[in-house]
């Protein structure tokens, strides 16, 4: 299911959908299994996949 991500844009946030405390904007490099890895304009983000709570593909 999320190898389909793997070279889009996205939007992540991470938390439940009553408490968003965070939002990841940027590409999709890498999928391991249990993390992704995100590179924004600035850095490289690597996020849990159990602490996302929504992922929105940008056109």
């Amino acid at each position: 299911m999320l190898e389909g991500l793997k070279g889009k844009e996205v939007i992540i946030q991470i938390g439940t959908a009553s408490s968003f405390t965070d939002r990841h904007k940027g590409t999709v490099i890498k999928i391991g299994d249990s993390w992704l890895q995100i590179k924004t304009k600035k850095k490289m983000v690597y996020i849990n996949i159990e602490k996302i709570g929504s992922i929105s593909t940008t056109l």
